[in-house]
């Protein structure tokens, strides 16, 4: 069983909004107010093999807890490290089997952008969140804005941790390993916030 999969069982402290398919909570190595991972249910190793009712929901969830984190906490880009199909494909060096998508509030997210192409050069651009499904190799996905989906092959060269790397230079921050700096009072304090405010989301069950 993975390490999320044995909190939620056991009955996690720093839920923020949950319904039977996805799970909010804030983010270890918060470096800023407002760090969350978004969550599917099942186990799985990347967001590109969801399962079909995950997949048929994803982009409105996404786009739901970006809404609510914005409000509170300013512009955020959404990031994932996906890793392959292939068995024992660890290629994006994503440090948990368990799929998460970070968001990550940040004052430029299009710098973001910027800092992926000088790695990776130019982005391939997909319509959607569930068009990550299409993906077998590993990939690094980036969503600066609203419904803009960026994707990079990560044998480009990425290194581990990417996005954090680069979320945590725009606040001039240089810890951004989350196994090193966990960041307990900026986790609480997003915690607090965000449990203010009602699921933003309409799930499979009521709040």
């Amino acid at each position: 069983m993975c390490v999320f999969c044995q909190e939620f069982n056991e009955g996690s402290d720093r839920i923020i909004w949950e319904d039977d398919d996805w799970v909010v909570i804030p983010g270890r190595g918060a470096f800023v107010e407002g760090y969350c991972l978004l969550l599917p249910r099942t186990c799985c190793s990347a967001f590109s093999r969801l399962e079909a009712t995950e997949s048929s929901s994803v982009d409105k969830v996404a786009e739901a807890v970006r809404g609510a984190i914005e409000k509170c906490f300013g512009p955020t880009a959404i990031a994932e490290h996906g890793v392959g199909k292939t068995p024992g494909d660890l290629g994006s060096c994503c440090c948990a089997d368990h799929a998460h998508l970070h968001f990550l509030p940040v004052p430029k997210p299009e710098d973001m952008v910027q800092e992926y192409q000088l790695v990776g050069g130019n982005p391939v651009v997909i319509p959607s969140l569930a068009a990550l499904g299409t993906y077998d190799a590993s990939y690094l996905f980036l969503s600066p804005a609203p419904h803009i989906y960026l994707v990079w092959p990560w044998e480009k060269g990425f290194l581990k941790q990417f996005a954090r790397r680069v979320a945590a230079a725009q606040w001039g921050e240089t810890r951004w390993n989350w196994q090193r700096d966990t960041f307990e009072g900026n986790m609480q304090r997003t915690l607090e916030i965000l449990h203010t405010i009602p699921r933003p989301w309409c799930g499979r069950n009521p709040d």
